[in-house]
């Protein structure tokens, strides 16, 4: 069963940060245990749980129109428990989520496996600025400096669980994905436990090398995977590129990411900004 839980507090601007953390651990532990009953009907109401078969069908009953009776909504849930407890395997995407609290639900579940995918932090920050077309220079100052911080912060709870379960944790740079999306794709497979079938391998293709591509910029859909990984060196300004390397950099040194010490090789495609490096006994 397969759920994205992306943006599923976006609605919920107001939370303090442990009040945060409190919520989006409840709100994984309702999925990965099915007790869809317990969860909050706004939670339930968002729009990104349409995109997966999975949840779609939660999804549907609190989106239904016309003449219903409360006994149709408690079918509609029961129906959508008996579903994912039926799936083997209950796969959660999510973003915003602390690497504190994945710390703990390691600890409540024995056969829970974490992927971490991490991005190198120029292609986060100046695509959200793309995106939102809001970022000027001081803000672009501000927000590396919360950005990265947080980065820090997951990445120290997070670190100690790679040698604690070195079999239950991976992390991923997401640009190493985008490189080699077959390589990697039976990699993580493997770890997962999963069978990498001719269905899985045809659809890792036309997702990343097809020539065929999805609209939206949160879309996981890309003609070119490489070209995507990278899109945020077009155009990106030499000034700013410099204040993330600045602030991000002790990061940079821990997930092989290479500054940019001149507009040349910022605009260089052939320039690898990225090196192979051991983390935790792993290549990445």
């Amino acid at each position: 069963m397969w759920i994205s839980l992306s943006l599923l507090l976006s609605t919920h601007c107001n939370y303090t940060p442990a009040e945060y953390h409190k919520e989006s651990a409840s709100i994984m532990e309702v999925f990965l245990s099915c007790s869809f009953e317990t969860m909050n009907s706004k939670d339930i109401d968002n729009f990104q749980l349409r995109n997966s078969e999975g949840s779609r069908l939660l999804w549907r009953c609190v989106q239904r129109k016309g003449n219903f009776t409360a006994v149709d909504v408690v079918d509609c849930f029961i129906n959508a428990r008996r579903t994912c407890a039926s799936r083997p395997v209950k796969l959660v995407k999510t973003i915003r989520f602390r690497g504190s609290a994945a710390a703990e639900m390691m600890l409540r579940h024995e056969d829970l496996r974490i992927i971490y995918l991490v991005r190198d932090p120029r292609g986060t920050i100046l695509s959200q600025q793309r995106v939102f077309q809001e970022f000027k220079f001081t803000q672009i100052v501000n927000f590396t400096t919360y950005f990265c911080q947080t980065f820090r912060e997951d990445l120290a709870n997070l670190e100690p669980l790679f040698d604690k379960y070195p079999d239950r944790i991976k992390l991923l740079r997401y640009e190493t994905l985008a490189e080699n999306p077959m390589k990697v794709s039976e990699e993580l497979y493997k770890f997962l436990r999963l069978t990498f079938t001719a269905d899985v391998e045809e659809f890792v293709y036309n997702s990343t090398s097809a020539g065929k591509s999805s609209k939206g910029d949160y879309d996981t859909f890309k003609a070119n995977s490489t070209e995507a990984a990278y899109a945020w060196r077009n155009g990106a300004v030499f000034k700013e590129v410099q204040v993330i390397d600045k602030i991000c950099g002790d990061i940079y040194l821990k997930l092989g990411y290479l500054p940019v010490k001149s507009i040349h090789e910022l605009e260089d495609r052939h320039r690898p900004l990225k090196r192979d490096i051991i983390f935790h006994r792993n290549s990445i």
